[in-house]
């Protein structure tokens, strides 16, 4: 962060800045210790949690860490949760997850059926039972909306550079949530969130719209690199729907960032939630994806 120091000269002022310099030492002179009383950190379980049509669900699950812990690549993994039993539940029917390891997420371990699969209007369930405690969350997979259309497009005359479009006929007899995500192949292990990566039909209810996409980060800590997708590049595209309570955590997850990334803004965004007695998100996914080569 750049500190700038201003320095402003009035005339006939030295001696009252005089004044003011000798009381400011004499406050600082009388120093008083305030105990403060930290209390310790209880750790609450963290859930990532998705299912989409045709395919099995995924729950990652981690636990919070206290704001003065020392974390470091060596730690990391200690937070993963790895003796839960997790439930999931669709109709009539249920399945206890299995563990199982994934480079391609952190923690590299994930919790997936191999029985239910997603489907389009339905509802799931889990039930996470951890350390003596339960916890449960329920989510729906909406009906799919695919995009009239997704095309690369280079910026301003750029060679190398450029955008993603997409144009979407919007629904006019529902409330729509929309996440985008790509993924560079021989680049990203998994999808990355686009730079804004969520959005509702508030402002475009019942109306075609055609929206750009800028490359997202993997991490936090690469805000601020480039916002464009090379030229050469394999894209697939992951456009998803889902409902408004897997919109609002990941939108309440993007205005933090967002804020966070700001040296002059407070973060006081509350990252909202629907898992009972944690914290994270089980949401459900009604996904279209689509390959673009750029060019």
């Amino acid at each position: 962060m750049n500190h700038f120091k201003t320095k402003y000269f009035y005339p006939g002022i030295n001696f009252k800045c005089f004044k003011l310099i000798s009381l400011i030492s004499l406050l600082f002179s009388c120093e008083t210790e305030i105990p403060l009383d930290i209390q310790e950190h209880s750790k609450i379980l963290v859930v990532e949690g998705w299912i989409e049509q045709d395919k099995t669900a995924k729950i990652l699950l981690t636990y919070s860490a206290g704001y003065f812990e020392s974390i470091d690549s060596n730690s990391l993994r200690n937070y993963a949760a790895t003796r839960a039993k997790v439930t999931l539940f669709n109709d009539d029917t249920s399945e206890i997850l299995t563990l199982k390891p994934n480079e391609a997420y952190f923690p590299p371990l994930y919790y997936f059926s191999s029985r239910i699969k997603g489907k389009f209007n339905s509802k799931y369930s889990i039930k996470i039972e951890d350390a003596g405690k339960v916890y449960d969350a329920t989510t729906t997979i909406p009906n799919l909306i695919k995009p009239d259309s997704v095309w690369f497009e280079n910026y301003e005359g750029n060679d190398t550079l450029g955008l993603l479009w997409i144009e979407i006929a919007d629904d006019i007899n529902s409330e729509n949530y929309y996440r985008t995500m790509v993924k560079r192949l021989g680049k990203d292990k998994s999808f990355v969130p686009t730079l804004t990566s969520v959005y509702n039909d508030r402002l475009f209810n019942g109306k075609t719209i055609r929206l750009s996409l800028s490359r997202g980060n993997n991490t936090i800590l690469e805000i601020g690199e480039s916002r464009f997708f090379e030229t050469e590049d394999t894209l697939i595209l992951k456009f998803c729907l889902m409902d408004k309570p897997h919109y609002d955590f990941w939108n309440s997850v993007q205005n933090s960032i967002i804020t966070s990334s700001n040296p002059f803004s407070a973060n006081k965004t509350e990252i909202k939630s629907n898992i009972e007695n944690g914290l994270g998100i089980w949401g459900g996914y009604a996904a279209f994806y689509d390959t673009i080569i750029t060019k």
